[in-house]
């Protein structure tokens, strides 16, 4: 993920969406908290 991560920083992409199916993956609000600044739009 990090390396995907990583792309969008690189790409500057404004937003980003993702879904994981079937597979667990605990360290992932960690991970994007400490890749970007996450804001909810209304």
């Amino acid at each position: 993920m990090q390396a995907k991560f990583d792309l969008i920083k690189e790409y500057r992409l404004r937003g980003i969406s993702y879904w994981v199916l079937g597979r667990p993956f605990p360290q992932n609000w960690a991970l994007l908290d400490d890749n970007f600044n996450i804001r909810k739009l209304k």
